[in-house]
């Protein structure tokens, strides 16, 4: 349009203008919406409109339209001024120029844009190619904070992760030109752990590049440990097959944890692969040289500078087998096949073979052999051999003893005989002398011995002589045997006693070449089978003679006799035991002037003819006089002789 010709304003109903023309230097002032406004100059600047705020054009003189500005934005009842072009494909918000295919936000100051997720929506921009999403930058809201998340959308993966709270993390592999790190300086390197390596001795940092000089060089592979094998070159062993010449010196701090602490801690899996195989978890093998020094100790494992395990003095005498401190078999020089455990055991043995000792001090004086020894000081100052020392200090100053045995807290420990039994705590325990030859068994029997050839077995057996406490200590030749049995005085010899305990008091005996059997409370002894008395065995001395068959008074014979066939009893036996057959007769002696006596028994389940001599006849005791009687199976016969003529049945 060259010219806009319009003579009249055009008036609604209500006289308001709606439509002015005049010139532009006339247009009235903005202020009612809607209005249009046409510059009738020449040439005329075109149509305007009044938005209430201002003129805005809406055509040129040409009539063609200006590229359009939203000039008011109304949202939610709102207007507000904001300023959005467009051009071409793009979108301008706060510019007229925007550039093409993108939006474009131009601001001066202040946030450019904002994407809003009102609540707990995540806001979220996605990039996209040909309509598939590649990658999201979002906001995540949580609880504790909101994080910035870059993520990888065809891999589902959040590539970077930044809180609000100051930590950040990234899957990815980062490659940079450099890394800053605040406060640091060109003299110093970030590593991987955040921490700062700086420029010092045998290092130098220049332009990003690190040099070294005087350091160790060397190499080695996945799995092994690293050594040196030269003042500044290293290598690796998955075995440590190396050779230093130095001790390898492990001085580690160990906090405990779970209520222990471990200085090492070896947790190895050992499986065989074949039949007997032999599967060590720790196996200790040096090589020992001590070239022409002498009085070296060869100790194949100690700890705690206290318990060693080795072969004793002369490590080249490898049949012995020690555990204890390096004095254990620490003065050997000849002797094999000893075992040692204990502190100090065996410790000046120099020659003796075929030991065993276990315990603290253990035959700690001994050069003898064969010994055995267990329990704290057990044999401790025995040099003898083929001893047994068992229990606390047992035989502990038995010195020069051959062929004992102690066995039990303090037993037989002063006395230095040979052959001595002892069993039970304090047996032979006080006495000090070269006594030997003597038994002691039970809770200190024979305890203050000093002599020998004694036995004595039970508590307290042989310990003290008469009703008191004092020792016997020089008893010679005697047995005690029972509770608390006694001598009957010091200094007795061949003296026996066998008796239990009445309640009251030990048994005492008679002295000396006496024999005491029972005590106060007995009531009847019992001797089964022959008791010979004063070495008589035969019928025509004084003597007791039992066997079941015979008892014999001297000239006064009481004697048995078993028969198994008729038979005619003499003067000579009162006891007559038949075990025969049927049939079998005993005939008794004729009783005139002699008073018999006859006991007969039956043991067989078959009867016994008893017939009586001449006239003789016995009385029954129905008061009958039979000149014969039958004895049944197991009974017994009782009959006496009247001297006359007569037997007479007792029971």
């Amino acid at each position: 349009m060259a010219r806009l010709q319009v003579n009249y304003d055009i008036l609604n109903q209500k006289d308001t203008p709606a439509i002015y023309a005049s010139s532009l230097a006339s247009r009235p002032t903005f202020g009612f919406a809607g209005r249009v406004f046409i510059d009738t100059d020449n040439p005329s600047t075109g149509i305007y409109r009044d938005t209430g705020t201002s003129w805005v054009q809406v055509a040129d003189e040409t009539g063609t339209i200006p590229t359009p500005t939203l000039e008011t934005v109304t949202t939610a009842g709102s207007s507000t001024t904001i300023g959005i072009s467009t051009s071409g494909k793009g979108i301008g918000i706060g510019t007229t120029i925007p550039a093409s295919n993108r939006l474009d936000i131009h601001s001066a100051t202040g946030l450019q844009a904002t994407f809003n997720g009102t609540g707990v929506t995540n806001a979220a921009i996605q990039l996209q190619l040909a309509g598939v999403g590649k990658w999201t930058l979002q906001n995540n809201y949580n609880t504790a904070a909101n994080d910035f998340v870059i993520t990888d959308v065809l891999n589902t993966i959040n590539r970077l992760t930044i809180t609000n709270t100051g930590t950040a993390s990234l899957i990815a592999n980062l490659t940079a030109t450099s890394f800053i790190k605040s406060g640091g300086t060109s003299a110093q390197i970030l590593a991987a752990d955040g921490s700062v390596i700086t420029a010092g001795t045998n290092i130098s940092i220049s332009g990003g590049t690190i040099s070294t000089s005087g350091v160790t060089t060397g190499s080695g592979t996945s799995g092994q440990i690293t050594y040196f094998n030269g003042t500044t070159s290293v290598t690796g062993s998955a075995t440590l097959t190396f050779t230093p010449t130095t001790e390898l010196l492990l001085n580690n701090s160990v906090t405990a944890a779970a209520a222990i602490a471990r200085g090492i801690n070896s947790t190895s899996t050992l499986t065989a692969s074949a039949n007997s195989d032999v599967l060590v978890g720790l196996e200790v093998n040096p090589t020992f040289t001590a070239g022409a020094f002498t009085n070296v100790k060869k100790i194949g494992l100690r700890l705690a500078n206290l318990i060693c395990i080795w072969n004793g003095a002369n490590a080249a005498l490898t049949t012995n087998l020690v555990v204890g401190n390096s004095s254990s078999l620490g003065s050997n020089t000849t002797s094999n096949w000893n075992t040692v455990f204990g502190y100090d055991a065996l410790a000046n043995n120099t020659t003796s073979g075929f030991n065993t000792v276990v315990g603290n001090s253990s035959f700690n004086s001994s050069n003898g052999g064969s010994n055995t020894g267990l329990g704290y000081q057990a044999g401790q100052q025995v040099t003898g051999s083929l001893n047994t020392a068992v229990g606390y200090i047992a035989m502990r100053a038995a010195g020069g003893t051959v062929s004992s045995t102690g066995i039990g807290h303090n037993c037989l420990t002063n006395l230095t005989g040979s052959n001595n039994t002892a069993v039970g705590s304090f047996t032979l325990g006080q006495g000090s002398g070269t006594g030997g030859n003597n038994t002691a068994i039970g809770f200190s029997a024979l305890n203050t011995s000093t002599t020998s050839n004694n036995t004595a077995i039970g508590y307290q057996a042989g310990r003290y002589f008469g009703t008191g406490t004092s020792g016997n200590t020089t008893c010679n030749g005697s047995v005690y045997i029972g509770y608390d049995v006694r001598a009957s005085a010091n200094l007795q010899t061949n003296e026996i006693i066998i008796a239990g305990y009445n309640g009251t008091a030990g048994a005492v005996g008679n002295g000396s070449n006496t024999t005491t059997i029972g005590n106060s409370t007995t009531t009847t002894t019992n001797l089964l089978g022959r008791v010979n008395t004063n070495g008589v065995t035969d019928n025509s001395a004084f003597g007791l003679n039992a066997s079941g068959k015979n008892v014999n008074f001297g000239g006064l014979a009481i004697e048995g006799l078993t028969f198994t066939t008729s038979t005619t009893a003499t003067k000579n036996y009162v006891l007559y035991v038949f075990n025969g057959a049927a049939g079998q007769t005993l005939t008794l002696p004729a009783s005139v002037g002699s008073g018999n006596f006859f006991l007969i028994k039956n043991i067989t389940a078959n009867s016994l003819n008893i017939n009586f001599t001449g006239a003789d006849t016995y009385t029954s005791l129905v008061g009958t006089t039979p000149t014969s009687y039958t004895l049944f199976a197991n009974q017994v016969f009782y009959v006496v002789s009247n001297g006359i003529s007569t037997y007479i049945q007792i029971i």
